[in-house]
């Protein structure tokens, strides 16, 4: 499946991907990652922040953009929001584009339960970027 293929099937739906909680943003992630990306489900998690560094150990095909280097963020990475006094456990979404100083994400919300959306967020908000090891988009390139 693409990212096209993904946002066109999910958009306006609400993904409960684990069965805990309801529709966090963690749950549509962990579909994209399965669906579009292939890999295996990274481990277990309790606020969306941690999936910056948990993931990152795991060796599941991970590769870190650090805040510092945010110009390299592209379509399909994944961005990691920190904590905020509002919403303790930050958040993640799929990077649909960048311009402007914000990013154009897929994603979905917990607290507002509306199912997952495209919402443009602040660039300079972002704590960080997952994305698919060099080595594991060749593999899907030639699948």
């Amino acid at each position: 499946m693409t990212l096209d293929e993904f946002v066109k099937k999910y958009e306006g739906k609400k993904v409960d991907y684990d069965g805990y909680c309801g529709a966090q943003c963690v749950d549509l992630v962990r579909l994209y990652i399965r669906l579009v990306w292939g890999l295996p489900q990274p481990k277990n998690i309790i606020s969306a922040y941690e999936a910056y560094t948990h993931w990152l150990r795991c060796g599941n095909g991970f590769d870190e953009i650090s805040w510092k280097s945010l110009t390299k963020i592209a379509r399909g990475d994944l961005v990691v929001f920190p904590p905020t006094d509002t919403n303790l456990h930050g958040h993640i979404a799929i990077v649909l584009d960048i311009a402007d100083g914000e990013v154009l994400c897929f994603e979905q919300n917990g607290f507002t339960q509306k199912g997952a959306e495209q919402k443009r967020r602040p660039l300079d908000m972002v704590f960080g970027c997952l994305t698919l090891s060099e080595k594991r988009k060749r593999s899907l390139e030639n699948k």
